[in-house]
């Protein structure tokens, strides 16, 4: 019998999962004795399953980073190369939101529930979100305090600030060079050892979710499910289908063929740190990207590049005013899609971290957080 692939392995394991977690469900959940302890079990599994994703978030990225911007050995590459990179993640998260955004308005997800709570006229029109101040936040104060906080844009920055100064010193700093690339490889093969557990991970997570949550993912909710999940494919196989018939001159189909094994991993994890192995090593072996193009904008794009997650942020809040009928004006509309994208940039690549950031975009926008615990149980189906 053929050994079957880790994305196939994941797969089976997410579909076990989701099967057990509604029969759990639908015994009575942890009200029942033996179930209640199978939860838990899988909760501690999938726990520490995150907690060693999180673990490889910070080295792996910062040795990419650093290793791949000092490898390009010409300032005016990296410049260029940069540029392109950046504004192409911006742009790219921008027309994600906007179709988020296009989606929630049509389906109304909110228009379904009634809270006590949320009424519009509690609400402020405080929509006066300062872009410069999210954009300065991107610059560390203290590279140690963002390391151990995780803060993934603020890492990456000082990263590119140290690959430049490499490049700038040369033959100065060959051996600390070395270092880096070594290190580089050595989390490569940690990032190896922990997906083996991938598989077992999934399992134990979706298990505990769906049994939690599942007999609430009704209504609106599913409704709110589905916006999200459209806009995804839209902009997967839309735009970026798009994109890379008239800019690359790719055929759309082969491409999606050839990532099949990265997309199931970031579909199984949620986590796009996951899938950066599998990635650069399908860019260069089957796509033929440089492998100095791949090591530079795979890593940043694992954290820059959440598209997904902008489109979350962009959701929840015209989710929100749905609630509580009330209408965002043109301007309102244009500052949510700026802040989705650089809260998006900004937020570290980690399960549920949009969940967190949510409550700071809806506070900015005057609206009240209380919305969040509708949709915290099925935000892993979503994000």
């Amino acid at each position: 019998m053929k050994k079957l692939k880790l994305w196939q392995k994941t797969m089976i394991a997410l579909f076990i999962g989701i099967v057990l977690g509604f029969i759990f469900s639908a015994m009575g959940g942890r009200e029942v004795g033996w179930i209640a302890v199978s939860m838990k079990a899988c909760s501690f599994v999938g726990g520490i399953y995150l907690r060693m994703l999180r673990m490889l978030s910070v080295p792996l990225v910062f040795a990419c980073i650093l290793n791949s911007v000092a490898k390009l050995g010409d300032l005016k590459q990296l410049t260029g190369l940069g540029i392109k990179t950046f504004l192409f993640f911006f742009v790219t998260s921008a027309i994600s939101v906007v179709f988020g955004l296009i989606v929630t308005m049509l389906l109304k997800p909110g228009a379904g529930f009634t809270m006590e709570e949320l009424s519009a006229a509690s609400y402020e029109a405080t929509a006066e979100i300062n872009v410069l101040d999210s954009i300065t936040n991107m610059f560390p104060v203290n590279i140690f305090a963002s390391l151990t906080s995780g803060d993934m844009m603020q890492i990456i920055v000082f990263a590119i600030f140290a690959g430049i100064a490499m490049i700038i010193l040369g033959e100065k700093v060959k051996v600390f060079a070395s270092f880096i690339d070594n290190m580089e490889s050595l989390m490569f093969k940690v990032t190896d050892l922990v997906l083996v557990f991938t598989p077992i991970g999934v399992l134990g997570l979706m298990t505990d979710t769906i049994a939690t949550y599942g007999s609430k993912v009704v209504g609106s909710l599913v409704t709110f499910i589905a916006c999200d999940w459209i806009a995804a494919l839209i902009t997967i196989v839309v735009m970026y289908s798009i994109m890379l018939v008239f800019i690359c001159r790719m055929n759309p189909f082969k491409f999606w063929a050839q990532f099949k094994e990265p997309i199931m991993i970031a579909i199984a994890t949620l986590v796009s740190v996951a899938t950066l192995p599998l990635g650069m090593k399908t860019c260069t072996e089957k796509i033929g990207v440089p492998k100095s193009t791949t090591d530079f904008v795979l890593p940043l794009g694992a954290t820059a590049n959440m598209n997904g997650t902008a489109v979350y942020f962009g959701l929840i809040v015209v989710f929100t005013c749905q609630l509580m009928g009330i209408q965002l004006s043109i301007s309102q509309y244009v500052i949510l899609v700026i802040q989705s994208v650089l809260m998006a940039i900004g937020c570290a690549a980690v399960p549920s971290i949009a969940l967190v950031l949510s409550a700071t975009l809806l506070t900015s926008f005057g609206l009240p957080i209380e919305a969040i615990g509708l949709v915290t149980g099925i935000h892993r189906i979503v994000n």
